[in-house]
């Protein structure tokens, strides 16, 4: 195998992805993979239980000697690690099979990331079994005022909790967004309105905190007055 890059070596997620472009896909799962656990490893005390979400390519899988090394070194921070697949580029189910059944059979969670960009239907939960998906933000943005988005992410909650799966709204970036999301019984929310990419670990803003805490509330109190 060729030597795998290191991530200090791109000077920007272009040139990380003209590493897959490059039919180099096994490299770059490779590198995600055992840079993610490193990090995680190093950071346990900052990071403490929370949980951990890496981008994995579907149609790729670490090498049996690779398995066994992060077995070894990072078996303990499994529980707190998702894996998680891009949805449109999961189509091939016989690919992810054998993926699957690793990551659920060591104890870590699974995401189906950009649900609804395309290809999604309920068949495709069931036949994935995710512990969370992860629904695109073109299905998200702009949904306070569209009925028809308010429609169908409903009907989708609502499949998703009756078989035991969480649901992440991404693309948030306006408050009226979080609000609408959160009174459709969501469970987390992702975007820019939330926090913005960085290198760093970050803490919730306060104030955004409790503007959650207070929507929560709010929706709380609906339910209770009903």
């Amino acid at each position: 195998m060729d030597a795998v890059p290191l991530l200090d070596n791109f000077k920007n997620p272009r040139e990380i992805l003209a590493v897959a472009a490059q039919s180099k896909l096994a490299q770059l799962e490779r590198m995600i993979i055992l840079m993610a656990f490193q990090t995680l490893d190093e950071h346990t005390e900052e990071l403490g239980e929370r949980k951990i979400f890496i981008n994995s390519i579907p149609s790729q899988r670490l090498n049996d000697e690779d398995h066994l090394f992060v077995e070894t070194q990072y078996r303990q921070h499994f529980k707190q690690v998702v894996i998680e697949i891009t949805e449109e580029d999961s189509r091939n189910i016989e690919l992810l099979s054998e993926k699957i059944h690793y990551i659920k059979n060591n104890g870590m969670a699974i995401a189906l990331d950009d649900f609804g960009s395309g290809y999604s239907n309920e068949i495709r939960i069931l036949s994935l079994l995710p512990d969370i998906i992860k629904i695109d933000m073109e299905m998200i943005q702009g949904i306070n005022n569209n009925a028809d988005k308010q429609n169908l992410v409903a009907n989708l909650v609502e499949f998703c909790h009756n078989k035991g799966v969480k649901v992440v709204a991404e693309g948030i970036e306006a408050s009226n967004d979080l609000a609408t999301v959160i009174a459709m019984g969501i469970d987390y929310a992702q975007g820019f309105y939330l926090g913005r990419p960085t290198f760093e670990f970050a803490i919730i803003d306060p104030e955004l905190q409790n503007e959650i805490q207070a929507l929560q509330k709010k929706v709380t109190q609906s339910l209770l007055e009903e």
